[in-house]
C-alpha cells in the first residue's frame, strides 16, 4: 500500500521511467509537447492531456510504431527502454 504523501516520484510505466530519465539528464522534455506529437488529431488539449497521462500511467496498451519512434526521438532513448 503506497503512501499518498510519497515525495519520490515512482515511474508508472517504462515510458514514464524513460521520461524521468530524460528529465534527470537535463533534456528539455515536456509532457504537453510530447502529447501534441503523439496525438495531433486530438479534439482538445484536455483529450491530449488525458491520452498522454494514459500512456505514462501504462493504461494505454497499444501504440503505433510511429508513435514509439516519436517517443524515442523526443526522449533520446532506445526502443528497448520503453517496450
Amino acid at each position: 500500500n503506497k503512501d499518498i504523501m510519497n515525495v519520490t516520484k515512482e515511474p508508472r510505466s517504462k515510458i514514464d521511467a524513460a521520461f524521468l530519465t530524460a528529465e534527470e539528464k537535463g533534456l528539455p522534455v515536456n509532457r504537453t509537447e510530447l502529447g501534441k506529437l503523439l496525438f495531433p488529431n486530438a479534439s482538445s488539449d484536455l483529450c491530449r492531456r488525458v491520452s498522454m497521462n494514459n500512456v505514462l500511467s501504462g493504461k494505454t496498451k497499444r501504440l503505433t510504431t510511429s508513435q514509439l519512434r516519436m517517443i524515442c526521438e523526443y526522449l533520446k532513448c532506445d526502443l528497448n527502454d520503453i517496450i
